[in-house]
């Protein structure tokens, strides 16, 4: 008997394939999809059976991405090592990393990481493990993160022994998830911006931060002000997302058709047919998902069908997502979403303390968005914005004049 998941799959997955139809859908034809009916990356990696599994396993989630520092980070990266150069040379220097999702932040600093080392210098990077709302819950963080004693409270011991300490390459990963928006958090951004100004000679501090959450942290504490650079990444565009999903797809040693429509012949490389049909898949796959390597990973997935023959796949239709009218949100959820676009993610605790309601209506709230699709809820308990929706949302709320 199929397990409960797979049959939970399999509900969702006749929806889909009710919504595409059951004829071969050709490229150029959009398949509207809701957003609660999307499969799980989950689901639909452990319920699609259509696909070999060793394609499958070419596109899970977990190996999204990594293809995006070859083709967009060389010139970052080159602005970074320029930078490191210059306070190798004595010139005080501080850079923001900032971009939104799916720019490639994370692999950057990665990438730059190991850079440093290879350079014989040491590189710390620093993730936030918990929102902090007072001087002396970052400066502990920090204390933890660079391993230094742990009898240091303030902020001038901190400074002490940086300064004292052999030169280091700090890189802070995500710094919006450190401060959320409540009482105390400005003390906190305000620390670290001292710390920064008093430790630069010492330290090549790199702050990275999602675009959204960069305008309001230098708002609340002028962070941009203390920084020798602020680099700006970028997603991919429609030609670039085509090199990531299709050079993935050509380890599998699988040709790639693209579906013709209903009683007509598969398009096969290398005519002109095939080229313009892919161009137009990929620049609406593109638009679907804003750029995002994982969440244009995710589509793929449902665009590609096994086919009669056992050496290729077929490329069968684009998604078009479908949203309710995000403005015909209540106002008090819509805020809910703008903040959740913001910080990267909140648990309940937080929203409660955010806006003017209780525990449980928190939940309740963030439980409807989830049920909606909007929002996803991982095992820790904490709410993000579902990235499949992501590219779309953002729109509505800044139209609505809520991202601030």
């Amino acid at each position: 008997m199929p397990s409960r998941k797979s049959r939970h799959f399999n509900a969702l997955w006749s929806r889909v394939r009710g919504l595409v139809g059951a004829e071969v859908t050709p490229v150029s034809e959009d398949v509207a999809l809701e957003a609660a009916a999307l499969p799980s990356y989950e689901e639909l990696q452990t319920g699609c059976a259509e696909l070999p599994a060793q394609y499958a396993d070419l596109f899970l989630r977990e190996r999204s991405g990594p293809e995006v520092s070859i083709k967009l980070q060389q010139s970052n990266l080159k602005t970074l090592d320029d930078a490191l150069l210059a306070w190798l040379g004595g010139m005080p220097t501080t850079l923001a990393l900032i971009g939104p999702s799916g720019s490639g932040l994370g692999s950057t600093l990665a990438a730059f990481a190991t850079d440093v080392e290879s350079r014989g210098l040491r590189a710390t990077t620093v993730v936030p493990q918990a929102r902090v709302d007072s001087a002396a819950a970052l400066i502990a963080q920090l204390v933890d993160a660079l391993s230094l004693p742990p009898a240091i409270a303030s902020l001038d011991e901190l400074v002490d022994e940086l300064v004292r300490d052999q030169q280091r390459v700090v890189l802070i990963e995500d710094a919006q998830r450190w401060f959320v928006r409540r009482m105390g958090v400005r003390a906190a951004l305000a620390t670290l911006v001292e710390l920064i100004l008093r430790t630069r000679r010492r330290c090549l501090w790199v702050v990275s931060a999602g675009s959204l959450a960069w305008s309001r942290l230098d708002a609340l504490g002028g962070l941009s002000s203390v920084m020798s650079e602020v680099i700006e990444c970028e997603t991919p565009d429609a030609d670039e997302l085509r090199a990531i999903v299709l050079t993935r797809h050509s380890l599998s040693g699988l040709e790639l058709h693209v579906a013709g429509g209903p009683d007509k012949p598969p398009l096969l490389p290398p005519t002109p047919e095939y080229e313009k049909a892919l161009a137009e898949y990929f620049s609406k796959l593109h638009t679907l998902c804003g750029g995002h390597p994982t969440t244009a990973i995710y589509y793929w997935r449902m665009s590609v069908e096994a086919s009669e023959s056992d050496q290729a796949l077929m490329l069968t239709r684009c998604p078009r997502l479908v949203l309710g009218d995000i403005g015909s949100i209540a106002t008090l959820p819509r805020l809910i979403l703008a903040e959740l676009s913001v910080h990267g993610g909140l648990v309940i605790d937080y929203v409660a303390d955010i806006f003017p309601v209780s525990t449980d209506e928190a939940r309740q709230y963030l439980e409807r968005l989830r049920r909606s699709g909007l929002v996803e809820r991982d095992d820790d308990g904490e709410y993000t914005l579902n990235p499949l929706v992501g590219p779309h949302v953002y729109p509505a709320l800044s139209r609505a004049h809520l991202l601030y």
